[in-house]
């Protein structure tokens, strides 16, 4: 078995051989050619070779700016020097970045918030409240898939809340927390994604309402939206596949082995007693400030409104502009009520407090120094315009019923490699959107609306599947689970989805089938894959 040492010094030998194939072939720029898959390529790689993240992430950066400096001079000093330059640029615009800013303040007052909530005994409050539904691994598991269905509003505010407060629970039954991760964030991207009310809407319907104008549709972004979320195959079927897996108990890949591996617990900690209302009210705080102040921000004060009607709320959410703003300051808010809950209703000192500040900075550091680094590698990609590389390799000339399929290979892939969903869908969508009109005869039907949901469908499962993925990288900040034995146990399941998406999903409903007919042959396909395993499982343990 290789040596830390021995991993990294393969990863550096990698970083060496990239700068000097450039060096050798790089013979003009890179932008917008094979070359521009290089960086993410190397994050990728060398994260599984060294299991340093942010060593695979800078070295892509680096490489990245070496390749974009290097092909405009055809100089090695100067691509040297422009290297330097141009990647401590990006280090500094993705941190000086106002919306990366408040990402970084969520994450760490929600982290912080957690630490506030376990040290005035909250937490350990809510944990004995919920061992009431809760009796094995399976209800504990179930319980966090529920919730993370519930909190449908945001997937950033879906993965740090459940898998921040499910993680005490989860351990107690011995949930590994490669498990907990997967069911975070299988429930997230996906939820929020097909919700009718959640804050992915306004910035899907935007893109759509531009596609309506550009080729007069005459209709609006959101009924383009409602057309498309009926093939959203890949987000329904892992909701499908994350309660199968639950209620058959029933792992394979490498989450057997971690499930194998009980989770090491404290007995010995010091249990603070404290009241449930220390770890339940600044969650239900956060949420209701969330809902309340996306409502006022997309123009919920109208009269002609109400928070009781489904319609207004969508109406909102396609105009609310500020998402990552309200999430920043509600979780500031809450933050700061669950401390003060905390030293009134608890007998925590303002000194233990003091503790739990600095702890909830160390646990933030290292997330920090990952999302910084990670959204560095993604303006390195769209500097190099890798996405739009990927697209081209579609070509002119798809056969209609084969694009919904390509696209969301296409969109897949380079959501894994650019490690960003959002970025995809408006890559793609501008560009797959023209494609699919033309091969539909000029207008708006079935199989635009097939390639639409292909991008975004693609893209979530990209993002999945992907260690740069900014709520890859959050779902295992949550569950404080390594991020790379997350990808690792995650992706098997991804890609049976994604295959499935694919075969049961895209391609009949291109040949005409129903959507009964595909969820049906999914539902099917998945019970009796679980079923299956698990009988066979159980004979091989008759037969040992």
């Amino acid at each position: 078995m290789a040596t830390p040492i021995k991993k990294e010094w393969k990863g550096y030998a990698l970083v060496f051989l990239s700068f000097l194939l450039v060096c050798l072939y790089l013979n003009q720029s890179g932008v917008g050619t094979s070359w521009s898959l290089l960086p993410p390529a190397i994050a990728i790689f060398i994260a599984f070779i060294t299991g340093r993240l942010s060593i695979s992430l800078l070295s892509a950066v680096l490489v990245g700016s070496f390749i974009s400096a290097y092909g405009r001079t055809q100089s090695l000093t100067e691509g040297f020097l422009g290297a330097g330059l141009q990647s401590s640029q990006y280090f500094y615009s993705a941190f000086a970045d106002s919306t990366n800013l408040q990402i970084l303040g969520f994450v760490f007052f929600i982290l912080s918030m957690v630490h506030v909530m376990t040290a005035s005994g909250g937490l350990h409050a809510m944990v004995y409240k919920l061992q009431k539904w809760i009796v094995g691994p399976k209800s504990a598991q179930l319980v966090t898939a529920i919730l993370g269905c519930l909190i449908f509003i945001d997937d950033y505010a879906n993965t740090m809340i459940v898998g921040s407060t499910m993680k005490k629970v989860t351990d107690r039954y011995r949930v590994s927390r490669e498990k907990l991760a997967f069911i975070v964030d299988a429930t997230s991207a996906p939820v929020a994604g097909i919700a009718l009310v959640s804050t992915w809407i306004g910035y899907e319907v935007g893109l759509f309402s531009e596609m309506a104008q550009k080729f007069n549709w005459g209709i609006d972004g959101y009924a383009i939206f409602l057309d498309a979320i009926e093939f959203r195959f890949y987000c329904f079927f892992m909701l499908i596949f994350v309660f199968a897996n639950i209620l058959f108990g029933f792992d394979f890949g490498p989450m057997k082995s971690f499930e194998k591996s009980p989770v090491s617990l404290e007995e010995d900690e010091k249990v603070v007693s404290g009241n449930i209302g220390n770890a339940l009210l600044p969650l239900i705080l956060l949420l209701v400030l969330v809902f309340a102040a996306l409502w006022w921000d997309g123009g919920g004060w109208n009269k002609e409104l109400s928070v009781f009607r489904l319609n207004d709320w969508r109406h909102v959410l396609t105009q609310s502009k500020n998402g990552i703003s309200i999430l920043f300051v509600s979780s500031g808010i809450s933050y700061l009520v669950a401390i003060m809950l905390g030293l009134m209703a608890s007998d925590m000192t303002f000194k233990s407090y003091t503790q739990t500040f600095v702890a909830g900075i160390k646990s933030a550091w290292v997330p920090i120094v990952i999302l910084v680094l990670a959204w560095s590698l993604k303006e390195v990609c769209d500097d190099l315009k890798a996405g739009e590389y990927i697209v081209s390799i579609l070509g002119d000339r798809v056969d209609m019923i084969y694009l919904p399929l390509l696209v969301f290979i296409v969109s897949a892939l380079t959501a894994f490699s650019t490690g960003t969903s959002w970025g995809t869908m408006a890559i793609l969508i501008p560009t797959v959107t023209p494609l699919a009109v033309e091969l539909s005869g000029g207008h708006y039907g079935v199989y635009v609306s097939l390639s639409l949901a292909a991008i975004l469908d693609g893209a979530i499962m990209g993002d999945h599947c992907s260690p740069i993925s900014d709520t890859t990288i959050m779902s295992s900040i949550s569950t404080d689970c390594n991020l790379l034995s997350h990808v690792k146990t995650q992706l098997p399941y991804s890609l049976i989805v994604g295959t499935l998406a694919l075969g049961v999903g895209y391609l009949p409903s291109s040949l005409g089938f129903s959507m009964s007919f595909s969820f049906g042959l999914a539902l099917l396909l998945i019970v009796g894959l679980f079923f299956v395993l698990k009988r066979v499982r159980k004979q091989q343990g008759v037969v040992s």
